[in-house]
């Protein structure tokens, strides 16, 4: 997925639930201005701390540290390495 509209219909779908959401980073690997974090999440049917989660995932994020030292997402890739029948293939 690419572009601002693509990119904002998913975060709605997510946000639109409206539940909490719980999130362990599981690595980061930094090189320099670069990093690739792991992060493992949980979105909850309520916030009680144990409640039932209803969709989880593990991410497989990309960042850049810009020169105002702040770090912004490159690629976001919520499911990782799950199969996703809508992503692009590349063609060989």
């Amino acid at each position: 997925m690419s572009g601002w509209p693509a990119i904002r219909a998913q975060l709605a779908e997510f946000l639109g639930f409206g539940l909490p959401m719980r999130a362990e980073a599981r690595h980061v690997f930094v090189a320099g201005d670069i990093a690739e974090i792991v992060l493992d999440w949980r979105l909850h049917k309520t916030d009680e701390p144990d409640s039932e989660a209803f969709l989880s995932g593990s991410s497989t994020d990309i960042v850049h540290r810009g020169e105002d030292r702040r770090w912004r997402f490159v690629i976001d890739n919520p499911f990782g390495t799950k199969v996703r029948t809508d992503a692009p293939r590349n063609a060989r």
